[in-house]
């Protein structure tokens, strides 16, 4: 080399010799750069796919485990709603109940007496109540041993639960007709001392 030619280095130099060396370099480089990116993306596509795919059957579990809660709620609500509107029946009916069963205005002075016109007022309360065979059957003598078992336990009792009773089966309302067995109870119930129960 000449004492006088200027300093060169020697990738440079060969660049500078190698023009087409250069080129090819920088395609590789390129086709390079452009595969991992390739890469990459798909790799990346790939992941969020499987993310994709892995979140399906979780937001499927949970809209049913949602659709499963509210379904046990409205079951829960109904049967809150059913309980409430049988307590409030059965009130309504225990209040009925409570009212019908009260004194006369003017009671007997003799148990038998009452006894006497709760039997007869008995016997009205059957004969308005019921029809058919059942009926038949009430005035062909079947009333004789059911109204003696009734004058029996009557006589038990006081005169106020006879008088309750008379009074109860003399206005007795047609829609209370099959709570009759009660409405006897609640009257030997209240008055079984000749005086109103407490409570």
């Amino acid at each position: 080399m000449s004492q006088n030619a200027p300093f060169v280095p020697r990738l440079l130099s060969s660049s500078l010799r190698s023009p087409t060396r250069l080129r090819t370099k920088k395609i590789l480089a390129t086709c390079f750069c452009g595969l991992a990116w390739s890469t990459a993306a798909g790799a990346l596509a790939c992941g969020s796919s499987k993310k994709a795919d892995e979140s399906q059957p979780k937001a499927k579990a949970s809209l049913e485990e949602d659709a499963l809660e509210k379904a046990l709620a409205e079951k829960r609500e109904a049967r809150k709603k059913k309980k409430a509107a049988e307590e409030a029946e059965a009130n309504a009916l225990a209040e009925k109940i409570d009212k019908l069963t009260s004194l006369p205005n003017k009671l007997p002075t003799k148990l038998a007496k009452a006894c006497d016109l709760a039997v007869e007022n008995y016997d009205g309360f059957m004969n308005r109540n019921l029809s058919g065979d059942g009926l038949k059957k009430w005035k062909e003598g079947g009333s004789a041993t059911t109204l003696k078992t009734f004058k029996d336990g009557c006589m038990k009792g006081s005169i106020e639960s006879a008088a309750c009773q008379a009074h109860a089966l003399e206005q007795f309302p047609q829609e209370l007709a099959r709570e009759l067995h009660n409405v006897m109870g609640k009257c030997t119930e209240k008055f079984k001392n000749g005086v109103p129960a407490a409570g």
